[in-house]
């Protein structure tokens, strides 16, 4: 079941805007959008309350990004985008992610570390 959380699938979703599930995985080489809050700073810096634009220029998240899926780490280049979810209160963060060729089939563990801060380990992405 998807949750909020912090444990066990995530509330990610597939390239195709569908949800990702053990029923409906992702395929190594195409992207998955995840959400979480606690990025940090932004560059421009946000403003507490305030919605996220919903155009261009988007805030990125300051911190240097690490994404780890399935133990292997997607390169900087295969983040597309990190910032503010467009059109959500600053303070959800959305990243769009290539997923590396190489991450193995099944439920496989997902970390975010930004500014050298990990999230939790428990939280899992379904994968063809």
């Amino acid at each position: 079941a998807q949750n909020e959380q912090g444990n066990g699938a995530g509330s990610i979703y597939n390239q195709d805007s569908t949800l990702n599930t053990a029923s409906n995985p992702a395929a190594p080489g195409s992207y998955i959008v995840l959400y979480g809050t606690g990025e940090g700073l932004l560059s421009p810096p946000g403003s507490t309350g305030a919605l996220a634009p919903t155009a261009p220029p988007f805030p990125t998240i300051a911190g240097a990004i690490v994404v780890t899926v399935g133990g292997v780490a997607a390169p900087s280049a295969n983040i597309a985008y990190s910032g503010p979810a467009p059109g959500f209160v600053e303070g959800e963060f959305q990243m769009n992610i290539l997923l590396p060729a190489n991450v193995p089939a099944g439920s496989q563990p997902v970390t975010v570390t930004i500014a050298g801060v990990s999230s939790q380990t428990n939280l899992t992405v379904a994968v063809k």
